[in-house]
């Protein structure tokens, strides 16, 4: 399973795996690229889907970021 995911910088999510906040759906079944706006408010990345190659069929994928990290 490929996700894109938000890790909390404090380290706790080694004690508590529910602190890791996947930002993708898991619908594509590649990711690559991801990127965080300069707010830290949204998060971009580029997908795609067998068996169409990057350069044939790739959507630029957007989320939003809460404060709770989701």
């Amino acid at each position: 399973r490929r996700v894109l995911a938000a890790v909390p910088l404090d380290g706790s999510a080694a004690d508590d795996r529910s602190a890791v906040r996947e930002l993708s759906d898991g619908g594509h079944r590649f990711v690559t690229g991801p990127k965080v706006s300069h707010d830290g408010r949204r998060a971009a990345w580029i997908a795609w889907d067998h068996p169409r190659m990057p350069w044939d069929g790739t959507v630029v994928m957007l989320a939003e970021i809460t404060d709770a990290g989701e």
